[in-house]
């Protein structure tokens, strides 16, 4: 009797595990729905059967809010996957040793490797979070799409086949295609690009050349300079085409634009406010104490904003806070809003300086770059926002109310539509 149970158990475990190395774990619902609609599969049960999959050359499991892919493993004659706009923030291709065609894009990647997949033509990873990406032994590859991503760098050294590389909008600084001859389609526009090196020997092959939007690359390393001038028009007014090292240390950088702020005078405390181009410092050239939007600046000091963009090229601006200790009665002869919002409804549509005892001559209004957009009278009804006719955008706008005693009073307000 012993003997008969022992050997009844033995058969359950062997059944199930050819029954187990039969079928492959799907665990996403989603996913195995649709190798049901494909066929692939007939109940919902977290597995399939490797039979139904292992012969299939090309799956499609596109808009179908799969979060995870797990099975994918089982496809192993697989050429070709298409799981766009997804939900996948992991993906695990390194079974699929035949993939060709992959397209994962419109998902939520941080990270892709296809360094088992040796045989890839077409590679896309649009709209995903990728920082990094390792293509070196995809030697085959002709098509690589990695647009809106995180990659700050991208070696194509190994890729002699590639024809067709969009990558704009990433954090990509230099981008080098020398060893690329069969390339004829370049997008990498909106990046943080300082070089580009162009010389493949095959320029004259490019049909579609777009590098707008890299505001920091000085020069563009090209085989000929007049027929990349005469045909590539889709670059930076601050980029030039160059042949050599030694032309392009002879063309001046572009400067990175920093905020401007005036001088100020004020009692007791300054609060800082937020920069868009630049960071606060104590000191020069980004050297002292850090400092942000939103500190308060208690004493009587020079702040410089600083900027240094991705290629070593900086510029600075400077403003003097004076706090004063002493109260003077004049203080308190003028009044002036923190912000207002033209907006029509009769309710704070112009901002305006009301004074007391008609101390006031004078009232001029200034953007964060230093520009004068208006001058206003102390008795005018303010000012609407406006400049030559046109609305200003929301932000920070700075003034300065010059007093009859020659006093200058200045500090910032907010204009909220």
């Amino acid at each position: 009797m012993v003997i008969k149970q022992l050997f009844l158990a033995l058969f359950m475990v062997l059944t199930c595990f050819v029954s187990g190395s039969q079928n492959i774990y799907v665990p996403d619902d989603n996913f195995e729905n649709r190798l049901i609609e494909l066929g692939l599969d007939t109940i919902l049960n977290d597995s399939v059967p490797t039979a139904n999959i292992n012969a299939v050359t090309s799956l499609d499991v596109s808009s179908r809010n799969i979060s995870d892919l797990t099975g994918i493993e089982g496809f192993t004659n697989l050429n070709t996957l298409m799981c766009i706009d997804n939900n996948l923030t992991f993906l695990n291709v390194s079974e699929n040793l035949f993939l060709t065609h992959l397209n994962c894009s419109g998902n939520e990647l941080t990270a892709l490797d296809v360094t088992e997949n040796v045989n890839l033509i077409s590679l896309i990873i649009d709209e995903n979070f990728i920082n990094e990406i390792e293509v070196s032994l995809n030697v085959d590859l002709e098509l690589f799409w990695c647009n809106n991503n995180r990659i700050r760098t991208l070696d194509l050294s190994m890729n002699t086949k590639l024809k067709d590389l969009s990558c704009h909008i990433n954090w990509l600084n230099s981008l080098d295609l020398r060893n690329n001859p069969e390339l004829t389609r370049i997008d990498a526009h909106r990046n943080v690009l300082c070089t580009l090196d162009m010389r493949n020997g095959t320029n004259t092959v490019i049909e579609r050349f777009y590098l707008l939007e890299n505001s920091n690359l000085k020069c563009i390393f090209v085989d000929n300079i007049g027929y990349s001038s005469a045909n590539w028009s889709f670059i930076d007014p601050t980029s030039t085409f160059v042949n050599s090292e030694g032309q392009c240390q002879g063309i001046t950088p572009t400067i990175p634009a920093v905020d401007v702020l005036p001088d100020a005078t004020v009692m007791s405390n300054y609060t800082l406010p937020q920069l868009i181009n630049g960071n606060y410092f104590t000191a020069p050239n980004g050297s002292g104490i850090m400092l942000s939007g939103g500190d308060v600046i208690t004493s009587t000091q020079t702040i410089y904003i600083y900027r240094l963009n991705g290629c070593g090229v900086d510029n600075q601006s400077s403003f003097t806070i004076t706090i004063e200790t002493e109260p003077e009665p004049i203080v308190e002869d003028y009044s002036a809003p923190s912000f207002f919002t033209p907006n029509n409804d009769g309710y704070n549509d112009f901002w305006k300086v009301s004074s007391d005892n008609n101390s006031i001559t004078r009232i001029s209004i200034f953007n964060r770059y230093g520009k004068l957009l208006k001058s206003l009278r102390p008795n005018s009804i303010g000012w609407s926002g406006t400049y030559n006719g046109k609305p200003m955008i929301t932000d920070d706008y700075w003034y300065i109310i010059m007093l009859k005693s020659g006093r200058k009073i200045t500090g910032h307000f907010a204009l909220k539509r």
